[in-house]
This record gives structure tokens, C-alpha cells and sequence, in this order.
């Protein structure tokens, strides 16, 4: 079994390429998770090796090609940690977080009905959303606050000029 600091070590090189890409909201999702697999030795193995992948799996997402299927396959991983957490006895709401993944999917299936002009600034929100809850489960994983560098939620920030909710209408 490797060192906790080779570890450590290990994700933050496998993740550099995604922090330095992504900024700040990785930066601090990384580091909850690099924190929360390097105090917490007693984790069962199979959830630690779930948080210990979830570098290379957040690397692997940005390599997918174009912003919808980035964005789908950050909720599939939003989704599956928070599920995790539920299942190993963390004081986790995985209800609540699959649900505000699934309403963010739902604003990525009607942003690809938009013409590809008004695709981009939706799309460029709905991502910002989800960097935002991707942030915010992995700290309630971990247990710690929210750093300031996260703070905002996927339902808190509303960038100029864009709609504050992005849900299919309704027949």
C-alpha cells in the first residue's frame, strides 16, 4: 500500500493538468479530496479507491468532445460519489444532489435544442454549475467547509444577462 504523501502526491500529479485548465473550483474539489483520502485512513477501500480515482476520471470527462458531454459525464460522477458517501454512512443527502444534477441535465438537453450561437452562454453556465455542485459534494463528503473559492453553488451565482434556472418547459 502506497504512503499517505505518495498518494497525495499522486493525485495532485495526475490532476495538475485539469487544476491548471479548470481553475479555481477544481483547485478546491481537489483539495477537499486530497484532504479527506490523506485524514481519513479508516475509509473502506472500496470508497477511498472510488475518491482516489476521481482525478484521472475528472481528467478523462475533459477530454470528451464538446461541452455537453463534459458536463454529463462531471453529473455522472456527481452523482455516483454522492451515492458512494450515501452508501458507506457519510451524513450525505445523495437525493438532493442526483436532483440538482438531473435539473442541470435537464437545462443541457434543452441548450442542445438551441441554435449554436445561444448554445455556448448556456452551456458556459450550466458548466459553471456544475463545477460548482461537483465542489460542493465532494466537501460534504469530506466533511470540511466550504472554501471561499467555491462558495458559489450552482443555484447562487447569476452571471449577467443569463437566466437564473435553465428547466424544460413543462407540456
Amino acid at each position: 500500500m502506497a504512503s499517505p504523501v505518495g498518494t497525495v502526491l499522486s493525485l495532485v500529479t495526475k490532476a495538475w493538468p485539469l487544476v491548471l485548465k479548470y481553475g479555481p473550483k477544481a483547485v478546491a474539489a481537489l483539495t477537499v479530496v486530497t484532504k479527506f483520502v490523506s485524514d481519513n485512513p479508516k475509509v473502506p477501500e472500496w470508497f477511498r479507491k472510488r475518491i482516489e480515482d476521481l482525478p484521472n476520471r475528472l481528467s478523462d470527462v475533459q477530454k470528451k468532445r464538446g461541452d455537453a458531454a463534459k458536463i454529463r459525464g462531471t453529473l455522472d460522477i456527481i452523482r455516483e460519489v454522492a451515492l458512494d458517501a450515501q452508501r458507506a454512512d457519510a451524513s450525505v443527502d445523495a437525493g438532493s444532489y442526483v436532483a440538482r444534477a438531473d435539473r442541470i441535465e435537464r437545462g443541457v438537453r434543452l441548450a442542445e435544442t438551441q441554435e449554436r450561437g445561444d448554445q455556448k452562454p448556456l452551456l458556459a453556465k450550466l458548466k459553471s454549475d456544475t463545477d460548482g455542485l461537483l465542489a460542493e459534494v465532494l466537501e460534504d463528503v469530506s466533511g470540511d467547509p466550504k472554501p471561499s473559492t467555491a462558495s458559489t453553488s450552482a443555484s447562487s451565482h447569476q452571471p449577467e444577462g443569463q437566466p437564473e434556472r435553465v428547466d424544460p418547459p413543462t407540456e
